[in-house]
């Protein structure tokens, strides 16, 4: 007998990969033309549906400022978190739902009293239906 759900999970997992392949290798023009900042202590909804969303995650500051980040929806809560250190980046998938719903990415990263703002830079690089 073959493992169904496993196999399901490691064409997700390739699937990711190749897409991750072709928009910062073969395409990088087209992963660089949604990109958006997420001001401190703030959010940007996403909306998802039937399909799973690669969202790409950056600290492109130019100050020495460590972001602090979430990524979660409605239906299954906080899917991704984490620090990132100047010029460091992360990849979240945000899973398929079976209806309409509301994600957000969070840039849980205090103001700096100082004037510095710390941004957290995201983009959607990829909607993957199954």
């Amino acid at each position: 007998m073959t493992n169904i759900k496993g196999m399901k999970k490691l064409a997700s997992i390739l699937t990711t990969v190749v897409i991750m392949i072709y928009f910062w290798v073969i395409n990088p023009a087209i992963a660089s033309a949604n990109q958006n900042t997420i001001s401190c202590e703030s959010f940007a909804p996403v909306n998802t549906g039937n399909s799973a969303l690669l969202v790409s995650l950056l600290n492109n500051n130019i100050s020495d400022v460590t972001i602090n980040y979430s990524v979660d929806t409605e239906e299954n809560g906080i899917i991704c978190q984490g620090y990132l250190e100047k010029g460091q980046g992360e990849l979240c998938t945000i899973p398929a739902s079976p209806y309409p719903s509301v994600g957000y990415i969070r840039n849980k990263t205090k103001c700096d009293p100082s004037g510095i703002t710390p941004y957290l830079e995201y983009q959607i690089i990829a909607e993957i239906s199954f």
